[in-house]
């Protein structure tokens, strides 16, 4: 399994001291530091959640020539829709329509385009994807309790098995990742440390420290993870 560290632009450096290979950036957030990786193994994300939640929104054709400029090896995460909190299911099932248009579009002119399949949104979308795609973004409620997160990840997995490579979009849970055979990975939770019972962000430099020992426990949990998933038959 790989864990793609994201958010990682700042800490990169360090990153790469230590021996980490996979990074995701965002073009909303800090993909304009991608010129530093361009060696690296990379997943860009389009950050339409997070420019969402500012009431923003990303222009297509902008995120496409941004990726069409950038190494083609590399993996882009399709432009999603995203409905409104409490939508109704009719609604849910627009933003996955014009999701799905989204990421043909973009599948017309980029070599790896990663469609996401969202918690919420109805299993076919998920068949659909299959049909199209050796690679899945999986994204759970992130901001719901680990338990309803297995969930969804159970009736995922009891469709994809090892028949498809699947990204698991801001999830990192060490106890989850031994249930469930993803591909890869990524969360910013390297980037947070808990020292007598307080949880803090450790990206200072004055708290790099910390930093260092979350990046290690990341890379052996990496290691681990995979070893496990080999025992058990499945390797990538």
């Amino acid at each position: 399994m790989k864990y793609y560290f994201s958010s990682s632009a700042r800490a990169y450096p360090l990153l790469k001291e230590l021996g980490a290979e996979n990074f995701l950036l965002s073009f909303a957030v800090d993909a304009k530091e991608c010129h530093k990786m361009l060696n690296e193994n990379v997943i860009i994300d389009s950050g339409a959640f997070s420019v969402w939640n500012k009431g923003g929104s990303i222009d297509i054709d902008e995120y496409l020539n941004f990726c069409k400029s950038l190494p083609q090896h590399w993996t882009f995460i399709n432009l999603d829709v995203i409905p409104e909190t409490g939508s109704k299911a009719e609604d849910i099932e627009r933003c996955c329509s014009q999701g799905y248009e989204n990421y043909l579009y973009l599948k017309q002119h980029l070599k790896n385009v990663m469609p996401v399949y969202h918690c919420g949104d109805n299993i076919k979308w998920l068949h659909k994807f299959m049909e199209t795609a050796d690679f899945l973004g999986i994204s759970p409620a992130n901001d719901t309790h680990e338990n309803v997160k297995r969930v969804f990840l159970k009736e995922v997995f009891s469709i994809t098995r090892d028949k498809v490579k699947t990204h698991g979009l801001g999830y990192s849970s060490f106890d989850g990742l031994k249930m469930f055979p993803f591909y890869s990975v990524d969360s910013i939770s390297f980037k947070k440390s808990k020292i007598n019972g307080t949880q803090f962000w450790n990206e200072d430099s004055k708290l790099w420290y910390y930093l260092r020992l979350r990046i290690k426990d990341f890379l052996r949990m990496e290691k681990d993870i995979t070893q496990l998933w080999e025992k058990r038959g499945i390797k990538w």
